[in-house]
């Protein structure tokens, strides 16, 4: 597959490493030319241009549009940026209007058709969330930026581009809403995301989580900000400690850090310094997770390594055999033997408990059937993974949830 340029303005690559939203350039006759994305493999990069073509095709506006459809927005701007001798389209998207974090609400997306489980997770976690706090001053520069050669002044025109945004984001039933109107309190899956990669001991995925939420939301707890900041940090810290020692931190260790950081917020004055406090939290205990990781596969030759951080990076997804081998560049046959031989358990044995592994979060820690859990972890069915469940655990999957779903959220 040929890929257009990437990255040649500086100035626009500048304004995406910041901003986080993607951004293509289309001649007139639809060839893509350009783009501007972190992640360009031909699996995520396909679904994308298809949608991104359509939209271009179907634009029916001269120099402005926005697309809004299901839980995404498109921004079509016709312009002339450096390097360019004839106008050009410029489509800025995908922007996301909410966060997406179940599998189900991630498939409603445009783009999601075939894509795996894994790999649609990773590109939503790229994208950036639309916060109106921001638009203005954003697409305010970004429509400099594109339109650099064009002498006119581009206010009234930003200011359509907004107006269009706010009926397209009115359209779908998300108007913005007064801070009164607003949920008091942060999901419980917002919460789980970031958890989630503390759990994992998954620092790149923990950076693009915390700049793809929206504002952390403490609910009402003191009248004072600082105080209300400063209970929701340390209730934050609380979680963050029990997913670490979930993901292989010692208790103890886990405990005294958590005693470090409730330390640490006595000694700050403003709310800003509690939540760089919280960021650094969360980083140094998923680090640390992720040490703990490293440190307990180390022992094993380089392919075992591999097929190990592999089945951990992918426990949602199949993984077979073939694949592995691939991926380390063994036989099969051989990798088998070497897996079984260094470890002492087969690989679809290993593979089987990461799985189990994540079922036993999903059914603790969200409300997804028995049928949901199975099909995101990717057993063929729901009888089979009743079957590995029993056969690790001595219990079924209902059993299990029984026994724990009182202690998850308390």
């Amino acid at each position: 597959m040929v890929f257009p340029r990437i990255n040649k303005d500086p100035l626009i690559q500048s304004f995406y490493a910041y901003s986080r939203i993607p951004i293509w350039i289309f001649e007139e006759d639809g060839t893509l030319t350009e783009c501007y994305i972190r992640n360009r493999r031909p699996d995520m990069f396909t679904p994308l241009q298809g949608v991104l073509r359509r939209i271009q095709h179907d634009s029916k506006k001269k120099d402005y549009e926005v697309v809004a459809r299901n839980n995404e927005l498109y921004i079509i701007i016709r312009c002339m940026p450096n390097g360019y001798d004839n106008p050009v389209f410029a489509i800025l998207g995908p922007i996301l209007f909410t966060p997406c974090y179940s599998l189900f609400e991630m498939r409603q997306l445009s783009f999601s058709v075939g894509l795996a489980d894994q790999e649609l997770t990773d590109l939503v976690s790229y994208l950036q969330v639309l916060e109106y706090s921001r638009a203005a001053d954003t697409l305010r520069f970004v429509a400099n930026l594109l339109h650099a050669d064009y002498p006119s002044s581009r206010t009234e025109d930003v200011r359509s581009v907004l107006e269009q945004i706010l009926k397209a984001h009115a359209d779908a039933d998300l108007t913005e809403t007064k801070d009164s109107d607003r949920p008091a309190h942060t999901s419980y899956r917002e919460e789980l995301a970031v958890l989630q990669c503390v759990r994992d001991g998954d620092l790149d995925r923990l950076e693009d989580t915390y700049r793809s939420l929206p504002e952390t939301r403490y609910g009402r707890m003191s009248s004072s900000p600082f105080h209300q900041t400063l209970y929701g940090v340390i209730a934050n810290i609380t979680l963050v400690t029990r997913f670490a020692i979930l993901g292989g931190m010692p208790e103890e260790d886990a405990f005294n850090l958590s005693d470090y950081y409730i330390q640490k917020t006595e000694r700050v004055r403003t709310p800003a310094e509690l939540q760089g406090i919280n960021i650094e939290m969360g980083v140094d205990f998923t680090s640390r997770v992720a040490q703990i990781r490293e440190q307990e596969i180390s022992r094993y030759v380089l392919p075992v390594r591999q097929c190990m951080e592999y089945i951990l990076r992918h426990a949602r997804e199949k993984v077979s055999l073939d694949e592995l081998a691939q991926e380390v560049n063994l036989s099969p046959k051989y990798l088998s033997d070497l897996f079984h031989r260094e470890t002492g358990q087969t690989i679809l044995t290993y593979i089987q408990k990461q799985k189990i592994r994540e079922a036993k979060f999903l059914l603790r820690h969200t409300d997804n059937s028995l049928s949901e859990v199975s099909q995101l972890l990717n057993f063929s069915s729901q009888s089979y993974f009743t079957t590995v469940f029993r056969k690790t655990t001595g219990m079924t999957p209902r059993q299990y949830r029984t026994l724990h779903i009182s202690d998850a959220r308390t």
